[in-house]
């Protein structure tokens, strides 16, 4: 592998940048960039992911939308802004599943931070995700 692979790895992984921070950036410059004049919601959603193995933070026996059914998968619940004609995402968080949070050695391993390790529903994800964002951005309309 070049040089490239391992310096991008590192500034994912090891850096000390906000990942959170930079999200919230972006949330507000698609809010000031969307047309304004139209109504704009912010839709919530699900997504997953059918993975091998059990290292990937999150990866479980559990359902995957992707492919409609119960699989070893990741999976996130995403927001995107919307005003009809125009949309881009501004949110993202992965679920992590109870075993996961039960598993401290587990989540030590994968680098999880000790304030990630809480279980918590997709729904309840989704709820911090609108909770959140209308702390960041104005938008006229929940979806």
């Amino acid at each position: 592998m070049d040089s490239s692979y391992y310096q991008m790895h590192h500034f994912i992984t090891e850096s000390t940048w906000s990942g959170r921070k930079l999200i919230d950036q972006v949330a507000k410059e698609v809010n000031f960039l969307l047309p304004k004049g139209k109504l704009t919601g912010l839709i919530i959603d699900e997504s997953g992911w059918v993975k091998k193995g059990n290292k990937s933070v999150g990866v479980g026996h559990q359902y995957c939308g992707n492919v409609g059914k119960l699989s070893n998968s990741q999976v996130a619940v995403f927001a995107a802004l919307n005003n009809g004609d125009f949309s881009s995402m501004v949110d993202a968080r992965l679920f992590l599943p109870e075993d996961w949070c039960a598993d401290s050695k587990r989540c030590d391993e994968a680098g999880i931070p000790a304030s990630e390790r809480t279980f918590k529903t997709k729904l309840q994800i989704a709820y911090e995700i609108v909770e959140h964002q209308s702390n960041q951005i104005d938008f006229d309309f929940l979806i």
